[in-house]
């Protein structure tokens, strides 16, 4: 999971989502080039975060499937397919928190962007 001169920033137990009964056991990390998978068995997913359109948290799988102490970390991707991962509670604080902090410089390097654009085309 670990990548030379990439910080690694959050580092879970997770398991991945694949069935509406299925579950592959985990680590879920993020670093400051991707979000990485690493299932038993070597199932491994990985997601640049360039390419994550909507993160959802709830205590409901999108099968429909309610939760008991856990909680579903759903990310979709600029293509529309989802991935969820099911985390812990206190886990799916820290994912919000570190997500919600991504997303809001990802909107302020975005906005900055479109500003230097805007300035050039005067």
């Amino acid at each position: 999971m670990a990548r030379e001169g990439k910080a690694l920033k959050l580092l879970t137990r997770a398991e991945l989502v694949i069935g509406r009964f299925e579950r592959i056991p985990g680590l879920l990390a993020w670093r400051d080039d991707v979000l990485a998978f690493q299932g038993i068995g070597g199932h491994s997913v990985t997601i640049p975060p360039s390419r994550i359109q909507k993160i959802v948290t709830a205590d409901r799988l999108g099968s429909g499937r309610l939760l008991m102490k856990l909680e579903v970390l759903r990310l979709t991707d600029t293509s529309g397919e989802e991935l969820e991962f099911v985390v812990g509670r206190n886990s799916a604080d820290a994912w919000r928190r570190l997500l919600g902090e991504w997303s809001v410089r990802e909107r302020q390097e975005a906005a900055a962007a479109d500003v230097v654009t805007k300035g050039r085309s005067s």
